[in-house]
């Protein structure tokens, strides 16, 4: 995960976005009218909004897919399972191989 995070911090370095430099600039002047501010500010808000929710899924992007190939692994595992159950049931072949297996590695048990 240190390289992810690596990557991460990096993404993380914040530049102003042109409705944050407006923002700033607004503000900043003390001629300006509280209306305007508001209006902008408002508005700078909302598109800092989006861009932190957009940031967040890029972010975390890679956490999707791992979720994704754990329950897809997980999937497999469970269809071997069942499978493995139904033709052992059918042709009890798997007791023959441990019993082989048990041969060949001259296992000793109790």
């Amino acid at each position: 995960m240190g390289k992810k995070n690596k990557k991460l911090k990096k993404k993380k370095q914040h530049t102003l976005s042109p409705s944050e430099a407006v923002v700033l600039s607004v503000t900043n002047e003390s001629n300006a009218p509280i209306v305007e501010t508001e209006a902008v500010a408002h508005t700078a808000k909302n598109s800092l909004a989006e861009k932190s929710s957009q940031d967040n899924e890029e972010e975390y992007a890679y956490v999707k897919k791992d979720i994704r190939k754990i329950l897809l692994i997980m999937l497999i595992i469970v269809v071997l399972v069942v499978a493995l159950y139904f033709s052992n049931q059918q042709t009890a072949w798997i007791p023959k191989v441990g019993d082989w297996i048990f041969k060949i590695f001259n296992i000793q048990t109790i």
